[in-house]
């Protein structure tokens, strides 16, 4: 019985896991976390910032993210260590699956981490444009020239805000299921649940039906043989039972 009972918890742990990483629901801030980090390291190989060196031709110098100040150490630091959280928590998420722990328990936990991530992230986020706004043009006759922004700082900051917002919607979404606060229908998929928990109650009445059958069969053929009942009377009754059955 106790066997039992763990077997259907587990698969019924699992099915939810399996419901919430469906790109559908909350699953599909889980792919765009992950999607996201590439974000930033795609836009290390585009020029980050770009001068004119004269005004007689618009031909750009472009800076590239290894030109900018030492200080941009510290921003990829701060990616990197949020990346480090985020992709440990989610394989402690994948391992819930994987050793049928309830996925539940430590959801406040992951809400915490996902703060300091996001804190994280928006530091790094701050320290990038200040990077362009600080760079020293190297030919000291043109330190004057105005630096402007090009695609690849757009895209480490577009980056980095992709990657708080996913996994903060992941978290905040976890939470909120966890705790009831919101339906399970509307950030999971769960319509393979429902089909098995449908397939669980037709099963279920299906063994009980004959079970509830032969009781009423078996109470018949007592009060007959008890006298009770006359033969006809237990044929009748019999006749009507397999009837309703059926």
């Amino acid at each position: 019985m106790d066997t039992t009972s763990n077997q259907t918890e587990k698969s019924q742990n699992q099915k939810e896991i399996q419901a919430i990483i469906h790109p559908n629901g909350i699953g599909f801030a889980i792919w765009l976390t992950i999607a996201s980090m590439l974000i930033p390291f795609i836009s290390l190989m585009i020029p980050f910032c770009s001068y004119n060196p004269t005004i007689l031709d618009e031909t750009k110098r472009k800076v590239s993210f290894t030109d900018l100040s030492s200080i941009k150490w510290i921003s990829i630091f701060l990616l990197l260590s949020s990346m480090v959280i985020i992709m440990l928590n989610l394989f402690a998420f994948a391992k819930n699956f994987k050793n049928d722990t309830d996925w539940r328990k430590r959801s406040g936990r992951r809400i915490v981490l996902a703060i300091v991530v996001v804190i994280l992230l928006c530091a790094a986020a701050a320290i990038t444009p200040d990077l362009c706004d600080s760079y020293e043009i190297p030919e000291d006759r043109f330190s004057g020239l105005k630096i402007e922004w090009e695609t690849g700082l757009y895209l480490y900051i577009f980056g980095i805000a992709l990657l708080a917002a996913g996994y903060l919607t992941f978290a905040v979404g976890l939470r909120l299921l966890a705790t009831g606060k919101i339906k399970f229908e509307r950030f999971a998929n769960v319509k393979k649940i429902k089909v098995d928990s449908n397939s669980a109650v037709a099963s279920a009445a299906t063994e009980t039906a004959p079970v509830s059958l032969t009781a009423k069969l078996n109470e018949l053929q007592k009060l007959k043989d008890d006298g009770i009942i006359t033969e006809e009377e237990y044929s009748a009754k019999k006749e009507e039972l397999l009837k309703n059955y059926q």
